[in-house]
């Protein structure tokens, strides 16, 4: 197309209605490396940094009002890595809605409902996402045990979480399914872990 691409995150839609690419044409724009996929109908121009900023950027264009982005989804935004390979190709978005709200049935979005306290989420240039601290904790629950520990020294080392925040915030799930192995984990955790195959 002759017109360039925009430097922050655009859909499918904005792509064809704004500037006149097909998803046809955009895909084959992606093969060349002239824009990049952030999420299933997420792109953004081939030479745009990749940023915190910019995956928030990329969410808040699909994720609704009501929903928190949460688990994987929400420490890829906190800059933790816990997809693999093969999924970062077209990786599910994760969400929770708020307690009442219906959680979201769109497709490349993986909805839940979740009892969500105001200090558990905030907005980052226009999307809801759990803390670094709620994420870690939820994390621990989900993940299978060594990539539950690996996400626990993750957050720990980057986002400064300590020993005792997540003890304490860990008194709150009390019936939640992975309670026993997120208590069993935090006092395993070590901020001084520098990758997954440390951490294991």
């Amino acid at each position: 197309p002759n017109c360039p691409f925009p430097s922050t995150p655009f859909t499918n839609d904005f792509a064809r209605d704004e500037l006149g690419v097909t998803r046809h044409t955009l895909r084959q724009l992606e093969k060349a490396g002239v824009v990049r996929r952030v999420t299933s109908t997420v792109y953004v121009a081939g030479d745009v940094e990749d940023t915190i900023t910019l995956r928030a950027q990329a969410m808040a264009l699909v994720v609704r009002p009501h929903q928190v982005v949460c688990d994987r989804t929400a420490a890829w935004l906190w800059g933790i890595e816990l997809y693999t390979y093969a999924e970062l190709d077209d990786p599910v978005i994760e969400t929770c809605a708020l307690r009442g709200s219906d959680p979201c049935k769109r497709a490349g979005v993986d909805g839940h409902t979740r009892d969500l306290r105001p200090e558990d989420f905030v907005t980052f240039e226009g999307v809801r996402v759990t803390t670094p601290l709620r994420t870690a904790l939820d994390l621990a629950c989900l993940l299978t045990r060594m990539d539950a520990l690996a996400a626990l020294d993750a957050f720990r080392q980057k986002h400064g979480l300590t020993l005792s925040e997540l003890t304490v915030g860990s008194r709150r799930f009390a019936k939640r399914r992975g309670v026993r192995q997120l208590r069993e984990l935090v006092p395993l955790s070590d901020p001084r872990a520098e990758s997954v195959r440390e951490s294991w």
